[in-house]
């Protein structure tokens, strides 16, 4: 197994492994498209994909930093920083009785938010925006599923807020 393993990672061209920003400019690309689309649909398509974007990058820097960080297997008290941090944004608890993987929750209320209305346009329905104009700018509203109105720029602006602190203390930390 380990020679097939090592024999595969040879074959990689390490230029085309993504670094640790990658994730958080698919987020950054998919919000600037979003907060520039005058289209309705178009906008929902952008939204959209900063949504599961957001989420992609959320696994992919809570698993870096738990692999980084030797925490696979436990926590030590020189790791506990870490786990300090992460759980200032998640909920992580071993998966079922196995030390090496982990069920992560969003504690974060950003990232509650992105979950569910993320969840609810990829399982649900596709959400539903509505816009008011003030004159000055146009505000793009997304409605739940209790007809509650959020703005949808400021929830990008929110999340972003959210992910560059992660990505920061990722980089930190690898």
């Amino acid at each position: 197994m380990t020679k097939k393993l090592f024999a595969k990672l040879e074959r990689l061209e390490l230029s085309d492994i993504p670094d640790l920003n990658d994730k958080l400019d698919e987020c950054e690309f998919f919000a600037k498209l979003a907060i520039a689309e005058s289209d309705s649909a178009k906008f929902r398509w952008f939204f959209s994909a900063f949504l599961s974007s957001a989420r992609s990058f959320i696994d992919t820097q809570v698993k870096q930093l738990l692999f980084a960080n030797g925490l696979l297997g436990g926590a030590s008290a020189g790791q506990r920083n870490v786990l300090d941090f992460l759980e200032r944004y998640f909920v992580i608890f071993p998966k079922s009785n196995k030390k090496t993987e982990f069920i992560v929750k969003a504690s974060h209320p950003v990232l509650i938010e992105m979950i569910n209305i993320r969840n609810k346009n990829v399982h649900e329905t596709s959400l539903i925006f509505c816009c008011e104009n003030d004159g000055e700018q146009t505000i793009r509203y997304y409605v739940d599923s209790d007809f509650k109105r959020s703005d949808a720029f400021l929830f990008i602006k929110n999340l972003l807020s959210v992910l560059h602190e992660i990505r920061d203390k990722t980089l930190c930390e690898i």
